[in-house]
């Protein structure tokens, strides 16, 4: 964008990665305009020192934003979806309230910007649209942009994503300037660690400090172990689209994840060392996903100049602390 508006809306930015996002806009611009329908979180943000630059409004997209109208100079970080991680987006009974409740999300947003002509539409894909075929090993051929086609992802999630990406695409050839980033396993602190939205990188802290606080040495991992991941920090995941969304003109979906990937079972060995605590793993039955799955980002090195600047466990560091701290509060509140 040659000139950034000073006016920001954030839709889902009481979401992990959204209110991270809101609090670094509070610093940049103006005005930051946030949407969420978690009232819990919205409220906690509220009253923070930051929070308090921002005008928050706790409202469920998926029923419109009849509340505010997107205005011509406001560029919107489309962050709101309804997710989680495996043990979310993994189960068949939440097929139908993923697929419908963020069709509605996007569509609405994409619709509302387009009539406000909005100087610019950010929006949160994800791998989990990439083909299912290219990732049944954990020998992995990091995955390119172009992998999401023929389309075959794994679970609805993906397909939803997949066709968001659609949505913004055809928004983005209504001449409103529109960027797409596939995120590739955000991780850090301060987001969802417990009740079965959380994603590996916060469920093995998660586990690894109960286990430490009640004494216990084995924690329980879904399958067996070896499927691979990368994961990427919140904030090289916030470099890497405030670069692409402010300062680019890349009008095609983008890798912002890392290309460096770790089975579960190193990722569990990586936080008990980081807690100072020996573990045992329990393999259990349990969602999956793909066996195998990292990020080429060739295309953001050379069209953002981006690379993740985090290694994975000074990040993990940081979430695990975070994360026992979060674990010790609510044993002591159960006492």
């Amino acid at each position: 964008m040659k000139t950034i508006p000073s006016s920001h809306v954030v839709l889902g930015g009481a979401g992990f990665i959204g209110h991270h996002l809101a609090r670094r806009l509070s610093g940049l611009f103006k005005e930051v305009v946030v949407f969420d329908k978690d009232r819990t979180n919205l409220d906690l943000y509220r009253e923070t020192e930051w929070g308090k630059r921002i005008l928050w409004h706790a409202h469920d997209i998926a029923h419109g934003l009849d509340c505010y109208q997107i205005r011509e100079n406001d560029v919107v970080w489309a962050l709101a979806a309804d997710m989680g991680g495996m043990g979310y987006i993994g189960r068949p009974e939440n097929d139908f309230n993923v697929a419908t409740e963020n069709v509605l999300i996007n569509a609405i947003t994409a619709r509302q910007a387009q009539v406000s002509e909005a100087a610019g539409v950010f929006y949160a894909s994800s791998a989990c649209v990439y083909n299912e075929t290219k990732q049944m090993t954990t020998v992995i051929r990091p995955l390119a942009e172009e992998d999401a086609y023929p389309a075959q992802p794994d679970t609805i999630y993906g397909w939803e994503k997949l066709y968001s990406e659609q949505v913004y695409s055809a928004l983005g050839r209504t001449g409103i300037p529109t960027r797409i980033a596939r995120f590739h396993n955000v991780f850090g602190p301060e987001g969802t660690w417990r009740g079965g939205r959380e994603k590996a990188p916060a469920a093995m802290c998660r586990k690894v400090a109960e286990a430490k606080f009640s004494n216990q040495h084995v924690i329980e991992v879904w399958g067996d172990g070896h499927q691979r991941r990368s994961f990427l920090y919140i904030e090289d995941a916030l470099d890497g689209i405030m670069e692409l969304m402010l300062y680019s003109d890349l009008e095609v979906p983008v890798n912002i994840g890392s290309p460096v990937d770790i089975s579960i079972n190193e990722l569990v060995e990586m936080v008990a060392n980081i807690a100072n605590w020996e573990i045992e793993i329990e393999h259990i039955e349990g969602p999956l996903g793909v066996r195998g799955r990292n990020a080429d980002i060739t295309l953001a090195r050379e069209a953002l100049s981006w690379a993740p600047m985090t290694s994975l466990r000074d990040g993990m560091a940081l979430t695990y602390a975070w994360i026992e701290q979060q674990v010790l509060t609510a044993l002591r509140e159960e006492r």
